[in-house]
């Protein structure tokens, strides 16, 4: 992120949006305009604090501002492709990063902003091969590690996860997304209790980050029994992929209709309900599961967001 001039309010909302303190961040921002009004920097830091706000019209505003003042420079190429993504404006996105890597190639944030751009578009191949371009650029870029992690992790590729991860803190020991990506792959191998420490060091660096709040309630909810259950359950349908779960729900269906019928047709009422307790759940699991799951953790942010620890 370029910053060229000498700014304590510039130098301190770069600190608290980097700690995900938005409101703070955007006051500090207000009292570098009222001084420098033409200030393109503060004008794109304002654009990401406003995206991270989800007030996606306040960004484009500020973002645009930006550009009139100064095209010329990546960065803000970079986050006006950023802002472009918000509105699910793919062309102009990819416009802006491959701008930005025009400018300066040496950069790694238009890589980075390719890289964003293919994983929302559930792209990870090619999100990753970006990555690797961002890497090769500037090896230890923290956000491109982090985010070839966070990738890694929703595949399913734990080890990987792990490993990219464990690079980035290598570096930065309190990089905020690499540490929850860190804390997640260890909560769902069963280490509560060091992802428990990556959870807190989040939580302390940002305590109203939606990440950290949800990492911190997987932890807790992962040390309940039943949760623990469901955990598994989740964890092999998700290896199975979704065709293998509607032919399982299907075949879990047909065959309780057919034992159904064989213990009416005996007349064996008491097996016949006894059928029905064990299916019943399994059908519940099943077809809530998944929301019972995101229901849990829910609470269990809200328990931590009136919690006085953090």
């Amino acid at each position: 992120m370029p910053w060229r001039r000498k700014d304590p309010d510039l130098d301190l909302a770069l600190v608290q949006f980097q700690q995900g303190s938005y409101p703070a961040a955007v006051d500090s921002l207000k009292r570098v305009l009222g001084r420098d009004p033409e200030n393109a920097r503060a004008f794109a830091l304002l654009a990401l604090c406003r995206l991270n706000q989800d007030r996606i019209d306040d960004a484009s505003r500020a973002i645009a501002t930006a550009l009139t003042l100064d095209a010329e420079t990546g960065f803000y190429q970079w986050v006006d492709g950023l802002v472009a993504m918000a509105r699910s404006d793919w062309s102009n996105a990819e416009r802006a990063f491959r701008s930005a890597i025009e400018l300066d190639a040496r950069d790694p944030e238009g890589y980075f902003g390719m890289a964003l751009l293919w994983k929302a578009r559930m792209k990870p191949k090619q999100a990753l091969d970006w990555l690797d371009q961002a890497l090769e650029v500037e090896p230890e870029h923290l956000d491109s590690l982090a985010l070839a992690a966070d990738i890694a992790l929703e595949r399913n590729d734990l080890q990987r996860a792990y490993e990219t991860a464990a690079r980035a803190l290598r570096v930065n020991a309190q990089h905020l997304s690499a540490c929850l990506v860190m804390g997640e792959v260890l909560c769902r191998r069963g280490d509560t209790e060091a992802a428990l420490d990556h959870a807190v060091l989040a939580l302390t660096q940002s305590p109203d980050h939606d990440g950290a709040l949800e990492l911190m309630a997987l932890i807790r909810a992962r040390r309940n029994p039943l949760f623990a259950l469901w955990w598994r359950g989740e964890q092999a349908l998700k290896r199975l992929g979704p065709v293998f779960r509607v032919v399982t729900v299907l075949s879990l269906l047909t065959l309780y209709a057919s034992l159904d019928w064989l213990f009416e047709g005996l007349g064996l009422l008491s097996w016949k309900y006894a059928l029905a307790a064990v299916f019943f759940p399994l059908g519940i699991y099943f077809a809530f599961g998944h929301m019972a799951l995101t229901m849990m953790i829910e609470w269990e942010k809200r328990k931590i967001r009136l919690s006085s620890s953090f």
